[in-house]
């Protein structure tokens, strides 16, 4: 129990009259709420059984134990029988100190019921006693001056189910601090009095309050007496509950459905991301993005069974999933764990559920294989997991996710190839990422019209074999990186087809020949990198709209006959040394023009000087060493 624990023992000592009807029945209640805490019975000829029974309590309880019997006998008709009925013996422990033990002895001539126990425990006393009253002063918080009010007390109680025990220890603790201001501060409660909704409405502040206490309060610091909408930082839209603006809570009848915290408000939470979370049932949607949270993630945040999207991006979280953190999280549309430094394998159960639709874990380190097996064929549209450690090869499972329009597998260790089936089984795919791998084969030939997708990169792999003339049926094409693999042959033609081109990189690879390319048939293409290779002639002339066009057109060359590109913005060499064309201050790239203004200058001002006969000889060393 995370406060104390209350622990019964009964113990039937002797059986009543055989022919009685005797029983017993006992309960141990909370006088404050009058709810039972603990109870069984009617016993009926229970002799040497005996039964021990426990409850979680609070150190602030003032409990009562009841007992009666509605033994009625028929003594009268059997006057050879005893008139005594059974006895029972009863001991109470408070966390394992013996509170007190008696005896309960019932008379079957009658109905019987023993007087009311009543027990608390005397915090100046450090130890549980019976009483005769309960006590009317407590010290939940330091300055209480009666007992605590109904919701204050389950409010504690509360607390102490939530966060434990021993998180109230150190008065200074963020949890002793947020709980005390929220009792302390009953004016902020709703005036409710139904036990659930009280329970309810205490755990969305105190969640709240204890996980926005440093950023929006400072570590001593807490807001005066006002509901959560009007502290600093929070603006409310529509009801109390309502939270909007850099934190949000979206109320269903008062039940906290949504927390988004936006760094943009400079919402920065820092320290671990704290277990108290997983109490809040009704939360559809948490993002705790760029705020940053430290540690692992609660296992206990697998009981947010109504969580739609959860996004703990650009963090620095560590640890790995469990495999049963999906058990519950049957409604989970978005999940988002990337730029963090988490480890372990991905679990497989992740993707089971046919809701997911958005998976980001790039930029972690995860290792072993991508479960896409355990995945569903529902649903799923993005997946992106580059920039980890995983391996092996890429499961055919993929071809199941016939929705999938965002595929990352970038930088990884994925081996194997790539074919065809994986553009045509996925029709609605946009987006193709699997650089930087250890991928091999050929590019595969596109049989079939691929209209969907605008990226693909398959960069820093180790393809062989030529440029497909079919790569010219990936119609919508914005993005089309093939460099740092080992691809052979010319470039086709056809590639002139690609109207939608922006990027086209097809740098250090072998190829060879001329650049067919007619950049005026390419009107959007702005990056064009043909670098690294063996190509040959005069370049073709930019388009209006380049900004990068880079290729072999320096010197020392790799070719015989080395590109000739006036129109290049950077120009590199057999030495993979590159440089702006005609910008760099070394004299091997100045180009004519440029040494004839040098000239020029130079005449001009020994012609002021008027000397430029007894100096021409001077002149003509200067300009040789030049």
């Amino acid at each position: 129990c995370p406060d104390s624990t209350l622990k019964i023992v009964i113990d039937h000592l002797k059986d009543g009259d055989y022919f009685s009807s005797e029983s017993l029945e006992w309960s141990i209640t909370d006088t404050l709420t009058n709810k039972k805490i603990i109870g069984d019975g009617p016993y009926h000829k229970s002799l040497g059984l005996k039964r021990v029974y426990e409850a979680c309590i609070a150190s602030t309880d003032c409990l009562s134990l009841n007992m009666k019997s509605d033994a009625i006998g028929n003594i009268h008709d059997y006057p050879q029988f005893s008139s005594v009925g059974f006895e029972t013996s009863y001991s109470i422990y408070w966390n394992e100190n013996l509170l007190l033990t008696d005896t309960f002895a019932s008379d079957i001539s009658k109905p019987f019921e023993q007087p009311e126990v009543l027990f608390q425990y005397d915090l100046t006393k450090n130890q549980a006693e019976s009483v005769s009253s309960c006590v009317e002063t407590e010290m939940i918080c330091g300055d209480m001056s009666k007992r605590p009010t109904y919701q204050q007390h389950i409010s504690y109680k509360t607390a102490l189910k939530i966060s434990g025990t021993a998180a109230f220890y150190d008065v200074k603790s963020p949890h002793f601090k947020a709980l005390c201001w929220i009792i302390n501060n009953e004016g902020i409660f709703h005036q409710s009095t139904e036990h659930t909704a009280v329970i309810e409405q205490f755990t969305q502040r105190y969640v709240l309050t204890l996980l926005l206490s440093s950023s929006l309060f400072g570590d001593d610091e807490f807001p005066p007496l006002s509901h959560e909408c009007t502290w600093k930082g929070v603006t409310c839209d529509g009801g109390r509950n309502k939270l909007t603006h850099s934190i949000h809570t979206i109320g269903k009848n008062n039940k906290m459905t949504s927390l988004i915290l936006s760094p943009a408000a400079n919402q920065i939470i820092g320290g671990t991301l704290i277990p108290e979370i997983g109490n809040l049932p009704f939360l559809e949607i948490l993002h705790l993005n760029q705020t940053g949270l430290e540690g692992t993630i609660p296992d206990v945040f697998s009981n947010l069974y109504n969580l739609r999207e959860l996004n703990l991006s650009d963090n620095n979280l560590t640890g790995s999933i469990s495999d049963d953190f999906f058990d519950q999280l049957e409604r989970v549309e978005l999940f988002d764990l990337s730029c963090n430094s988490m480890t372990g394998m991905i679990p497989a159960r992740i993707g089971s559920h046919s809701n997911i639709m958005t998976i980001r874990l790039n930029k972690n380190r995860f290792a072993g294989r991508l479960p896409l097996d355990g995945f569903t064929k529902f649903e799923l549209k993005h997946l992106d997991v580059s920039e980890n450690q995983l391996s092996g090869r890429i499961s055919p499972s993929l071809l199941n996710h016939v929705d999938l329009e965002y595929l990352n597998l970038g930088e990884n260790f994925f081996i194997g190839s790539i074919e065809e089936r994986i553009f045509i089984d996925l029709p609605n795919l946009e987006y193709f990422n699997v650089s930087k791998n250890e991928l091999t084969g050929i590019i595969p030939p596109f049989t079939h019209e691929i209209y969907n997708i605008t990226h693909f990169d398959i960069h820093a792999n180790r393809f062989t074999g030529t440029i497909p003339t079919s790569l010219s049926r990936i119609t919508r094409v914005e993005y089309l990186n093939l460099q740092s693999n080992r691809i052979t042959g010319s470039i086709p033609i056809e590639l002139n087809n690609l109207e939608n081109l922006e990027l086209l990189s097809l740098s250090h690879n072998q190829l060879k020949g001329s650049i067919p390319l007619v950049l005026d048939k390419l009107p959007n293409l702005k990056n064009l990198h043909l670098q690294a290779n063996e190509l040959s002639g005069r370049a073709p002339a930019a388009n209006r709209n380049m900004k990068e066009y880079i290729t072999d057109c320096g010197y020392p060359s790799v070719s015989l006959d080395p590109i000739n590109c006036p129109s290049c913005s950077i120009c590199c060499n057999s030495e993979d040394l590159c440089k702006f064309n005609g910008r760099k201050q070394s004299l091997k790239y100045v180009t004519a023009a440029s040494m004839l203004g040098i000239i020029i200058i130079l005449l001009i001002f020994y012609k002021l000087k008027g000397s430029i006969t007894s100096n021409s000889r001077f002149f003509s060393e200067r300009v040789g060493e030049w």
